[in-house]
Order: C-alpha cells, then structure tokens, then sequence
C-alpha cells in the first residue's frame, strides 16, 4: 500500500537508511582523548569553558572533506548507472546545497596525548600543549562522537548500504527517488564527516561533529519560517495596538544552527564555528619544545584564574626529546 501523505513517504525511506547505516558515534571513548593545540587554544578554551566545533570545510586539511563528498558521490553514481538523470539531479542538489548549507562543525582529537606528528602539525611545532578530555558523557543527538574511518573499503561499503536501502525503499513505496535525495543526503551527514585518506590514519582521529541531518533541517525550516513570519506579524500588530492580545500566542521561533555561530580569523579567511560547553578536562601535556617551566606556571595561573582546580588536573610534559 503506498502511503498517503509526504511525510509518511520520509518516515519509511529514513527508516530503511538508519536500518542500514552504522553511525560512528555507536562507539563511545572509553579512553581519554587529547586536542592538540597552541598557547591561544589554550587560552580560548580555558576562557570560555568551551571547545570550538569549525567548519570541516576550513580545517586544516581542505580536501578531506572534498574526499567525502567526491567518495559519496563515485559510489551513488555506481548503484546508478541505468538511470543518468537520477545521477545529474544528485549532482544538482549537492551543489545547491554546498552552497545554502553548512558543513558539519566539528572539533578533532587524537587518542595518544604525545604523538610527534600531532605536536608538529597542531600545536605550534611542539610549542603548544594537548588537553586531554573525558568525553563519554558529550555523546548526544547534538554532539555525535566517533573513531575516524581511514579504510576505503570500509568507507564505501557503509554509503553502499545506505544508498541501496535508499532506492529499494524508494522503489517498494512507488516514490521517485529524485524527491528524496535530500533525505538521503542527511543521513549521509551522519557518516560522511568520519571518512579521511588512509594516508592520515597515523593520526589516529577521533571527531565531535555538530551538524542537525539536512533532511530534517529542510523540513523544520518550512515550519520555523511560517513560525518566524507569525511571530513577527503579532510584534508588529502589539506595536501598533497596544492592547491586541492574540486568540493563540505564537511560539517563540526555534533557534537554528545559524543563530549560534560564531566566527574566527582562518587561513583561508572567517571561519564559522560553535562553541560547545565543556569542563571536562582531565590533563595538559606541554610540547616537546616549550619553555617548560614558564609554560607550567603560566598554565597553573591560567587555570587558577579561569576558576579551575589545577590540583584536579593532570599537568605534565612531553616525554618526546624534542628541543627547538
């Protein structure tokens, strides 16, 4: 029986692809995971009690998300070969979308606290420090935490499942797949931002990505704008008429991504992030190459400063023989 309205089409199309999709953040840390850093890291860290989720669009390595999307995109085109239309409206959307959508937001960690690479490449040349975190407890709908998938194999099998489920639901239902891609998109969104060239896996990555799925942003939206508008229509009437009182107060607009935004000074220019409230902070290792004594101290008074019990906080130094 196909189903009579639009919205029961979504329910069972999202369905079949959460039944096939595996979701990184499944896994949770069990162990304490380190964000490697400069001195002004440091600082904002400790001064807004927050850690910074950034575009992955403007991370430091540009093409990784880029790797992603072409990823998604060689094996969508693969599962539809006999239907050439299908594959160009894909392509049509993903653009329109890359350019009216956000990235995922997300923040990088790495599972080894003194690991040259990350101390060379993160935190100022082994002049910075990595802040070890206890995460276990950021795992939520907002906060999706997860191991970084480096293996190609293993990447393309889990958008294969996805996509296929996609279409035999979007074919058992009689529905054209063309009018959902942005659902499919969206769950995509789920999986996509923990794909990276296996020639990072010495990185050893985990990720906290902030992003609500597409497809349900797209829906939301219609509804929060009729929300917005009404809103907006009965602020100005009570501006106009003092006593007007409407029959049904409308509700407070829902916030959305955007209304959260911050923005930061990047290398390739504004970089939006969120913050993500946090004082979780288990550890402070300082670089193979700081002044350490100085570091310390200025840590201990930082942290001292910031409302932080520095006794409750693991201070420590590089075990790296790294001097520069």
């Amino acid at each position: 029986m196909v189903p009579e309205s639009r919205a029961e089409i979504r329910r069972l199309v999202g369905s079949a692809i959460d039944d096939a999709i595996d979701i990184p953040m499944s896994e949770t840390p069990s162990v304490e995971l380190f964000h490697y850093t400069d001195s002004a890291g440091l600082k904002g860290i400790l001064d807004s009690g927050a850690l910074w989720a950034s575009s992955a669009a403007q991370l430091n390595d540009g093409s990784e998300w880029q790797y992603a999307d072409e990823l998604a995109e060689d094996v969508f085109a693969q599962n539809v070969r006999a239907a050439p239309r299908l594959l160009d409206e894909w392509r049509r959307r993903a653009s329109n979308e890359k350019r009216h959508s956000h990235p995922p937001l997300v923040a990088c960690f790495c599972d080894e606290g003194d690991l040259l690479s990350q101390w060379y490449r993160y935190a100022a040349k082994g002049q910075g420090f990595a802040i070890g975190f206890d995460l276990t407890r950021l795992n939520t709908d907002e906060y999706r935490i997860g191991r970084i998938n480096y293996e190609p194999a293993k990447q393309r099998d889990a958008v294969e499942r996805s996509i296929q489920s996609f279409l035999h639901a979007c074919y058992t239902h009689s529905v054209e797949p063309e009018r959902y891609l942005s659902l499919l998109n969206g769950r995509l969104q789920r999986i996509l931002p923990w794909f990276k060239h296996r020639g990072f896996r010495e990185e050893r990555e985990w990720r906290i990505a902030v992003r609500a799925e597409l497809s349900d942003l797209i829906d939301e939206e219609e509804e929060n704008s009729n929300e917005r508008a009404e809103f907006k229509r009965v602020k100005e009437l009570q501006a106009r008429i003092p006593e007007y009182e409407p029959s049904h107060p409308p509700p407070m607009p829902v916030p959305t991504i955007e209304s959260r935004l911050k923005f930061r000074t990047g290398q390739f220019g504004p970089v939006p992030y969120v913050e993500i409230p946090i004082r979780s902070i288990q550890s402070i290792r300082i670089g193979p190459s700081a002044n350490r004594a100085a570091a310390e101290a200025g840590v201990r008074n930082m942290l001292n400063a910031r409302g932080f019990d520095p006794s409750a906080i693991n201070l420590s130094l590089s075990d790296i023989p790294l001097r520069g």
